[in-house]
């Protein structure tokens, strides 16, 4: 569920401006995030190992047990049913440029999930392909095929 992306991102950033953390620890961390994360918003958990558990222990505690917060994500969503009437292009657009933005992490940690949410702004030129594959797929009315809004061809 998109809810469990925005809220692993959110839990290793906010776990990781409150420890140091090895390189070697960040693989942890971060599928000991998104473990919480699912638990917290899906309906089936998946099972974890000792090291895993260890670990989502370590970032609750970090987290003071406060897995609700308001993502990029509650607002697109939030912003979306205040559209009158409703626009799946538009929505599925917005998705794309939200998930585009959340590999910039100086976007991420710069702004307000609200003001990420309003702006969802999104870097033409990137290597990092897969939100681009997710959004040009018919069942999500392939918006990352639309031309872009503006072209700066000087």
């Amino acid at each position: 569920m998109p809810e469990t992306l925005y809220l692993t991102i959110d839990l290793v950033d906010r776990y990781l401006s409150t420890k140091v953390a090895s390189r070697k620890e960040l693989q942890l961390i971060g599928i000991s995030s998104m473990l919480l994360a699912c638990k917290y918003e899906e309906i089936w958990a998946p099972e974890a190992f000792q090291q895993i558990l260890y670990m989502e222990r370590e970032i609750l505690e970090k987290m003071e047990w406060n897995l609700t917060v308001a993502t990029p994500y509650v607002f697109l969503v939030r912003f979306i049913k205040a559209t009158v009437p409703s626009d799946k292009e538009m929505e599925y657009m917005a998705f794309y440029l939200a998930d585009n933005g959340l590999m910039h992490y100086q976007l991420v940690v710069s702004f307000s999930p609200s003001m990420i949410a309003a702006a969802a702004m999104a870097a033409k030129d990137t290597k990092l392909k897969g939100v681009h594959r997710k959004f040009s797929s018919i069942d999500r009315g392939a918006v990352a095929l639309l031309p872009s809004a503006v072209h700066l061809d000087s």
